[in-house]
């Protein structure tokens, strides 16, 4: 990952872990540029992983310029096998977009310029860190955690 004009960007895939392992409930915004991402979910698609313990455990809000959804892997595969929570897969059209991520209790969504994409309801792992994977051409800006109560 790299810093071009004042945004974060990526000439390859790359990845930024932040956060601590006991972080419960917080929220994650950010503006995102997607204009030039291709529209399948790949392993290196644009994604931000949220409670996460490492790579494999944690839960994924993957996007790109034409959908989102969550899943349980970073770009919605696993070796071939989908691993996509279908009911949360949604078009996402637009290229210049504001992202918000909320995790709160057992329960994460995903809001696009205000509105809300999908969400889930999930226990299996109630506190972790994030982790960003930025997809090759995509910008971000303004990003900023903050933990909620």
């Amino acid at each position: 990952a790299l810093i071009s004009q004042g945004q974060l960007t990526s000439k390859l895939g790359a990845g930024l872990a932040a956060g601590d392992s006991s972080w419960e409930n917080y929220q994650i915004d950010f503006d995102v540029d997607t204009s030039q991402v291709a529209c399948s979910f790949v392993e290196s698609s644009n994604s931000v992983g949220v409670r996460l313990k490492d790579f494999d455990h944690a839960y994924w809000f993957v996007f790109t310029n034409c959908n989102a959804a969550w899943s349980r892997f970073a770009g919605g595969v696993d070796q071939g096998a989908s691993s996509l929570f279908p009911e949360t897969t949604v078009a996402s059209v637009k290229g210049k977009k504001h992202i918000t991520i909320k995790v709160e209790e057992t329960k994460m969504s995903a809001f696009e310029d205000g509105l809300q994409l999908s969400a889930i309801i999930d226990t299996n792992f109630r506190t972790g860190g994030i982790f960003l994977q930025v997809e090759a051409q995509t910008y971000y800006d303004n990003f900023q955690i903050t933990l909620l109560p």
